[in-house]
């Protein structure tokens, strides 16, 4: 998390190489932006099809998303917690495998976005594990009322 001053916070932008995703990138940068992820859509949860969650029920969907999530071998530790962010750390599952760092951010307002970013520690060419992973929290997530948002 990046504090520009004045109270603007923002997930930090990707490094140049391909081993990173965020919603904080330019929607341009194909090899990097992924869109923000939405736990209220107008069209599911918090629309016609029923109550909208809370800022803490979708915390806590997400927290148990990313400790269920093993895609490409990784296991999950949450590494950081409080009311507006969840920093988690992915362990390849070998005793040299590489460590990822994923953060999610829920921006100060009323609304129900959620901003992340899925980076690899070593950087360099990662074949696509950050991206798989946000697609398998995604799609966790959607099982739960939770959509992408689109541009």
């Amino acid at each position: 998390m990046q504090d520009y001053g004045g109270g603007r916070k923002s997930l930090g932008l990707c490094p140049p190489a391909p081993s990173c995703v965020s919603t904080a990138e330019d929607p341009a940068d194909r090899a990097h932006y992924v869109p923000p992820w939405n736990f209220n859509p107008a069209l599911g949860r918090g629309g016609p099809l029923g109550p909208p969650a809370s800022r803490r029920q979708a915390m806590a969907e997400l927290e148990e998303a990313v400790a269920a999530c093993r895609a490409d071998g990784f296991s999950a530790k949450v590494v950081a917690r409080r009311g507006d962010y969840l920093g988690a750390e992915f362990r390849g599952r070998w005793p040299l495998g590489g460590v990822d760092d994923v953060e999610f951010w829920f921006p100060p307002g009323e609304g129900s976005r959620v901003e992340f970013r899925s980076a690899s520690r070593a950087g360099g060419d990662d074949g696509g594990v950050n991206r798989r992973r946000v697609r398998a929290l995604r799609q966790a997530l959607e099982a739960k009322g939770w959509h992408s948002e689109r541009l």
